[in-house]
């Protein structure tokens, strides 16, 4: 039953913090850091099953390039009710948030598989009645062949032959065996066929479709990265690459994007700031601060708050430099 499975996810999360085991996004949760870790996940450890959970909650997207790019502008309150559920403001929660939860802290066997027991097979009773003139000698074969083997075969066999079962069932006892049915029963090597065309099958199609999307050196590279170093973590005025398993106190670790590490950076001194910069600069202003930065985005520090372009009214306030 789901209600096991989401005991077992929980308390698996619960023991995973009171070991210190869990990444910082999910030891000290908020909304955005839950999308940065689903970041992070994506990026470090992206799997074929982990799929059907992708799509329940992000919706369906063509390959693990596409999750990225959704998750990174999905909307942080969309994280809000996990969040609550694991601050435990809330008792429960969506099945589709403890299979994120399941994903995020890599728990084992994932995702829950919904499945219906099946009914015990009915056993038919073939055998037809007997008129009431056989039923005592039935009664009298029946005393006599007690220690015997098989019965003689009487009406109510001969009745039983017209009946059909299924190919898969045993030929009675008092009829020889059909080799005709034993044609019908897949033998090993059969099956074992079966498995290794489906096997070379899917090699095949694998080898097509990663020849068919590769990217070329003018593109964005791979989103799974060789090495360790497959993460990012922002250093003040710029992004740092790192391991996604290096801690670095409170600070946020997201998945590694080249484009935002390489050209994502806080402009240190405003003043510089010309008319050569509109355009080319966009700002945040967070808690009364003003700050200005040298690409589009999302502000490194506040997930959640989007950069806006540099406008000539801006500009001419806090720039010394704009006439």
């Amino acid at each position: 039953m789901f209600a096991d499975y989401k005991l077992q996810v929980v308390q698996a999360y619960q023991e995973m913090k009171k070991g210190n085991q869990l990444s910082l996004n999910l030891m000290g949760s908020t909304p955005a850091r839950l999308r940065a870790e689903c970041m992070a996940v994506l990026n470090a450890r992206y799997e074929r099953k982990d799929e059907p959970t992708l799509r329940l909650f992000f919706g369906q997207k063509e390959d693990p390039n596409a999750y990225m790019q959704t998750i990174r502008h999905f909307e942080a309150d969309k994280f809000k009710p996990l969040d609550n559920f694991l601050k435990g403001i809330t008792s429960d929660t969506d099945h589709k948030n403890i299979e994120l939860l399941a994903w995020l802290i890599g728990f084992e066997p994932r995702p829950y598989r919904f499945t219906i027991d099946k009914p015990e097979p009915m056993q038919t009773d073939t055998r037809v009645p007997l008129s009431s003139e056989n039923k005592e000698e039935e009664q009298t074969a029946t005393l006599q062949g007690a220690g015997d083997g098989d019965l003689k075969s009487g009406p109510a066999e001969q009745a039983d032959e017209k009946v059909t079962a299924p190919h898969h069932l045993l030929a009675p006892a008092n009829r020889p065996f059909d080799h005709a049915d034993a044609s019908r029963i897949p033998s090993n090597s059969r099956i074992r066929n079966r498995v290794l065309l489906a096997l070379v099958t899917g090699l095949i199609s694998v080898g097509i479709y990663l020849a068919l999307h590769r990217k070329s050196p003018g593109q964005i590279r791979p989103l799974l990265l060789s090495g360790q170093e497959s993460c990012m973590y922002w250093t003040g005025d710029r992004y740092q690459q790192t391991s996604c398993k290096q801690r670095r106190g409170d600070t946020l670790v997201i998945a590694l994007d080249q484009e935002r590490l390489n050209h994502l950076m806080r402009i240190t001194e405003p003043d510089t700031l010309t008319e050569n910069s509109l355009g080319k600069t966009w700002y945040s202003y967070i808690n009364g601060n003003m700050e200005f930065f040298t690409a589009d985005g999302f502000h490194p520090e506040y997930p959640d708050r989007k950069l806006r372009r540099v406008t000539r009214s801006i500009l001419l306030k806090y720039s010394k430099k704009s006439e």
